[in-house]
């Protein structure tokens, strides 16, 4: 399958950009060359790659452009105002400055431009966009594996669902492509109105609306009409989670068909019973679905894949199929059996419905091998919220069958006096020092044992993992 994307020359058209070139080309210059890869972090360019330069609030993607080159990077994307730097900096780019280096106004448009104009190549595909407060990759991921079994089929990889990482997504779409799956997800209003204009999506699902990034909003009222202008594009199908109280605004005003997902709306679905760290077995038109994704949240995934998949005529042998075949992510409920301690990974992000979800699961599992210890990260982007929810948490937690409490992060000390105040007979630890949290891990938990470990992406709890899974 072809990897090439646009020439230099055309997103130079397609940008409305120019460079700094005068005269006649030489023949060292590769105008014409389909790029292989587009890029926003330097350290993933490689030959034949277009890099776009991005002004962020951490660092200035600009800084980057030289090593981008040297990594053999086709071509850049800068913005013109970086025209106004020291000295130092075009000294830096000397090599390239003149003939290699498109200059637009704004570097992040010049990047949804040029998906625009790739999407629209591929005007056949079928655009399905997955929104929600949480559980929207794992939703994709089971949607791209169940229709990959009978069409070709391309999604967002990884996590690329924000107003950069969609547009990179979009660059993955090739002729052969019949679906394409896309996690479309906000932090900011105004953001998912951005995204409906990059991927107008044909069907729309919606996990559910919670407290994600409540910092950033008024409400969960609002949350839930950010999430909705996703079918502010011509959108013919919703599928929503039959619990979501926004259910019936999120398509207020709209030409659409609205379908329920649920354990009350799965068609096909004749049961289902919890096998703990194995994940599910599912019963469905008399065959047996062994699916491995831990969680009852996991499980209502499972019924949206198995709704959208009958609804587009996927074979049942193929649902099955799909189903069995994904498995969980880095970071996203994986089992870890890497040592005498039985770890489950859930720390790629955390809010308060997901932490709730976690916690209800493991209330469930029953564990009689051990004990149960938790290691928790602080939530992060919950705003004037944040100490009403961190205590919420604490609540949580005191009903919870577990042993021990690890509590990492400042905002942790409102859930460490909750959990204190409902229940006083079990160990509890905050620190907001890593190797304190290390330390007091590694001593407590012994063969045997199980560890949760989750908490919001800053706050990186993965680097507990690998000491922990040595504990003996």
């Amino acid at each position: 399958m072809s990897r090439q994307l646009f020439t230099p020359d055309e997103i130079l058209n397609i940008t409305r950009g120019f460079r700094l070139t005068k005269g006649a080309r030489s023949r060292l210059d590769r105008y014409d060359v389909p790029a292989a890869s587009f890029c926003v972090d330097s350290r993933e360019a490689r030959e034949d790659s277009v890099f776009f330069a991005l002004a962020g609030e951490r660092t200035d993607g600009h800084r980057f452009i030289n090593d981008a080159f040297e990594s053999g990077a086709l071509a850049a994307v800068a913005e013109v105002r970086s025209l106004s730097r020291d000295p130092s900096w075009f000294l830096q780019l000397a090599p390239w400055l003149k003939r290699k280096i498109i200059f637009v106004e704004d570097s992040l448009q010049s990047l949804q431009e040029t998906a625009r104009s790739w999407l629209a190549r591929f005007p056949d595909i079928t655009l399905i966009g997955v929104t929600g407060s949480c559980g929207k990759t794992t939703t994709k991921e089971l949607i791209a594996s169940v229709l990959s079994q009978e069409h070709e089929t391309v999604k967002s990889p990884g996590n690329r669902n924000s107003v950069i990482g969609l547009p990179l997504s979009l660059f993955e779409i090739r002729q052969n492509h019949r679906y394409g799956v896309f996690e479309m997800g906000v932090s900011l209003p105004g953001e998912m109105e951005q995204l409906a204009a990059l991927v107008p999506p044909e069907i729309g699902i919606v996990t559910n609306i919670g407290t994600a990034h409540i910092g950033n909003f008024e409400s969960s009222e609002q949350i839930a009409r950010e999430k909705g202008m996703m079918f502010s594009r011509g959108a013919r199908q919703a599928y929503i989670q039959e619990d979501c109280p926004w259910k019936e605004q999120l398509v207020s005003g709209r030409n659409l068909d609205m379908r329920l997902f649920g354990p009350g709306h799965a068609p096909g679905i004749e049961g289902y019973t919890n096998r703990g760290l194995l994940g599910w077995e599912i019963a469905y038109k008399g065959k047996t679905i062994s699916y491995p994704l831990i969680g009852y949240h996991n499980l209502v995934n499972a019924f949206c894949a198995v709704t959208l998949a009958e609804d587009l005529g996927i074979s049942e042998e193929h649902i099955v199929r799909g189903l069995e075949q994904v498995s969980s992510l880095a970071g996203r409920g994986r089992i870890v059996h890497a040592g005498a301690v039985t770890v489950i990974e859930d720390c790629y992000n955390a809010n308060t419905d997901s932490m709730k979800a976690m916690l209800s699961y493991i209330h469930t599992l029953n564990w009689k091998h051990g004990r149960v210890g938790l290691i928790l990260g602080a939530m992060k982007e919950l705003g004037k919220r944040s100490g009403e929810l961190h205590r919420e948490l604490g609540r949580q937690i005191a009903g919870t069958a577990c042993d021990a409490v690890f509590l990492f992060g400042e905002e942790m000390e409102e859930t460490k006096q909750a959990l204190e105040q409902e229940y006083h007979h079990i160990e509890v630890c905050c620190t907001a020092d890593v190797r304190e949290l290390q330390h007091r891990t590694m001593k407590y938990f012994r063969p045997g044992d199980l560890a949760l470990i989750k908490g919001s992406r800053a706050m990186e709890l993965e680097r507990v993992v690998p000491r922990l899974c040595r504990a003996v």
